[in-house]
């Protein structure tokens, strides 16, 4: 939980590459970032963080130390140390080094300190970090100290305010750094301006809880401690507007907070009881003291603490709203003029495509499939590098290689038309065909198989004939035998499925041979076990929302007309996922509280009870004291039980079928219209 946890003040630093200026060991211009620190307020982990050096953090890390070398014979060690010698001697010195600025005279070299803030500044901080990227010698000197001025002229002139307690160094690094402050990862990680920090979401659950969290996680938190914190709102539903926002805040910040107002709170209980004792002691040769309750009550402790806080952080959360506010708007001009770039250089496609298509087919060899091609293209947002941006008189050559690339195109554009054409042409056929198969086709592969199948594959290519009906009749002796294949695969799919999520057994050690699973043993009553059937939906008419999906279970291969996405995912794919051995342990649980047994008992079995059984315990709320059917309790238990690891642990869900006689059962069967036995109302 996150309250009374003991907390350790822990140092994070940067563990990304895109902050290698930072990690590095130069001594001099960046000497002052070596205690530079890139998260404020987040002091550690709630319960206690350990101070481990993680993978990738090499911020502070100072000089990288020597590889050892291995042992060898002196004459190879003397021969190796001649060759780094050599090729030492031979690499050129650069042109420009920071020695040689430092050189110059002192006059020139103040005056040209003072010029580069000025020089740099119409380059924004983004643009800045890039250009200390280039060499080492750049980032000297860009991360040096007399460059502070350049990094503050370009971030006023974005009108981005600098908040207090923040360098401009951190800022930046806030706002263009890569990957999480805390692990590293560069994965979907979210930059928080309230807490200055970037995080994943795995690190911001770590560290960070919401406010709708905190009664259950934190039950001994102070009432007033959320008011001395400042909480952050992330930004997580600005594109889901109908969601409420919740504020968020730092579990260590809480931490102290909470502390500090307990111990104040004790205070502030003593305090009656000790200025009662210095009156009574006071006053003790006079008359008596007034009683406990009609005293003064003293000054409070825990309101002037809260009333300190909140002032601070009101300050700090205006901070943070300009920032975001001036990182929003400069956001929103960056892509303003990105769109106008983008649309200019498209107009200026536009009108050298106009210009250049009578010249094209006139003189350079052109087709008119090609300049129409050229055409649409230079319409397009997303085009070819190799487009030119010159008139062919000008750049013949990159004229020729585009050339190239528009007839590359044409051609796969025209093979693509041609393989769908043939799709086209196969599809009301085989439509056909599986209508006239009766109960067999329920076994027969959707158009996204059959066009997988090596043989259909074959003749679907660009250069085969289009299907007409004289053209599949001839063809229909090997299109038997490739769907019958593919029939009898599925049906081995389905029973290495039902065996593994019944036994527990990979389908990969289970045999590939169909001889291994005949027709009598593995008919139609194998299939029709409730522990074998695969969980599907049918869909109802519905009079006001048009149709309604409810979830049923379906033997093989019945089953494979209920699947969500069958029109075009493989029908063996969706065996797989339809049934696991959770979904069979649930199955058997259902089973054991109706006291049936797997191999005698169907799915029909289980439809006479009705809706009368329950999730006794460890339910979802939705679930208490309902009566459920026993699809819709598996349909339940699949969405919202215990995973297969907790199963095993013994967290097993308690189910429970209810008697006839039950009032609740009663009570659902009036209120669905059934009828109940006089008996039962006498009874009553």
């Amino acid at each position: 939980m996150a309250g009374g946890r003991a907390s350790t003040r822990t140092s994070y630093k940067e563990a990304d590459s895109d902050d290698d200026w930072l990690a590095g060991d130069e001594e001099g211009a960046t000497k002052v970032f070596d205690d530079l620190p890139l998260v404020k307020g987040v002091k550690g982990k709630a319960g206690g963080a350990k101070g481990t050096q993680r993978v990738g953090d090499t911020y502070g890390a100072g000089p990288r130390k020597k590889a050892r070398k291995s042992k060898s014979k002196g004459k190879e060690k003397v021969k190796e140390d001649e060759d780094e010698l050599q090729e030492t001697e031979k690499q050129p010195e650069p042109l420009f080094s920071l020695d040689l600025l430092l050189k110059l005279p002192n006059d020139l070299f103040l005056e040209a300190g003072s010029a580069l803030p000025t020089t740099c500044g119409h380059i924004d901080t983004l643009g800045l970090l890039h250009l200390s990227r280039k060499c080492k010698t750049m980032r000297k000197m860009v991360f040096s100290p007399t460059m502070t001025g350049a990094w503050s002229v370009s971030r006023r002139r974005d009108e981005i305010p600098l908040p207090d307690g923040i360098s401009e160094l951190e800022l930046v690094a806030l706002m263009h750094g890569e990957g999480c402050q805390f692990c590293g990862s560069s994965e979907r990680f979210h930059r928080d301006f309230f807490f200055r920090m970037r995080s994943c979401s795995r690190c911001r659950k770590q560290y960070v809880i919401l406010d709708n969290r905190l009664r259950n996680a934190w039950p001994d938190l102070h009432p007033k401690a959320k008011r001395c914190v400042s909480y952050s709102d992330f930004d997580l539903h600005r594109y889901r507007p109908h969601k409420r926002e919740e504020p968020a805040y730092l579990i260590e910040d809480l931490d102290e907070v909470n502390r500090e107002l307990l111990e104040l709170q004790d205070e502030d209980d003593l305090a009656p009881f000790a200025a009662a004792a210095v009156a009574a002691s006071t006053n003790s040769y006079c008359r008596p003291s007034p009683p406990l309750m009609s005293q003064p009550k003293p000054k409070s402790l825990v309101d002037d603490f809260v009333a300190l806080k909140q002032a601070e952080v009101a300050v700090r959360q205006k901070e943070s709203h300009a920032l975001q506010k001036g990182i929003d708007t400069k956001r929103q001009r960056d892509s303003e003029e990105w769109r106008a770039k983008r649309d200019g250089q498209r107009e200026a496609r536009k009108k050298l495509a106009a210009e250049c298509s009578p010249v094209l087919v006139e003189k350079y060899g052109w087709t008119e499939e090609q300049v129409a091609f050229y055409v649409r293209q230079a319409d397009l947002f997303g085009t070819s590098d190799k487009m030119p941006k010159t008139s062919p008189e000008i750049n013949r050559e990159g004229w020729d290689a585009y050339r190239v690339e528009v007839q590359a195109s044409l051609e796969r554009f025209a093979k693509a038309t041609a393989e769908h054409r043939n799709y086209d042409a196969l599809k009301p056929i085989y439509e056909q065909y599986c209508r006239s198969a009766g109960a067999f086709a329920q076994r027969l592969p959707n158009m996204g198989d059959l066009t997988e199948l090596p043989v259909f594959k074959d003749w679907l290519k660009h250069d085969c004939p289009p299907f007409d009906e004289a053209l599949w009749e001839s063809r229909l002796p090997p299109i038997e035998q490739t769907l019958q294949k593919y029939a009898e695969e599925l049906r081995m799919t389905a029973i290495k499925t039902i065996l593994h999520a019944t036994t527990g057994v990979s389908t990969l050690k289970l045999s590939k041979d169909p001889a291994d699973y005949p027709e009598n043993k593995y008919d139609e009553a194998f299939f029709a076990r409730p522990t074998s059937l695969y969980f599907g939906t049918i869909r109802e008419s519905d009079g006001v929302w048009g149709y309604t999906y409810r979830s049923a279970s379906f033997a093989f291969p019945e089953c494979l007309e209920h699947f969500h996405w069958i029109d075009w995912r493989p029908k063996q794919t969706q065996l797989r996922k339809q049934t696991n051995q959770r979904h069979v342990f649930f199955v058997r649980l259902i089973l054991r509280a109706a006291e049936l047994d797997d191999d005698t008992c169907t799915s029909s079995d289980l439809d006479d009870f009705g809706e009368r059984f329950t999730w006794q315990d460890n339910a979802p709320k939705s679930a208490h004291g309902r009566l459920f059917g026993w699809n819709n309790l598996l349909s339940r238990l699949d969405s919202s039980g215990p995973t297969l690891r907790e199963l095993e642990a013994g967290d097993v869900p308690n189910i429970k079928l209810l008697p006839l006689d039950d009032p609740r059962v009663k009570a659902a069967k009036r209120a669905s219209g059934g009828a109940v036995d006089s008996s039962d109302e006498e009874d009553e």
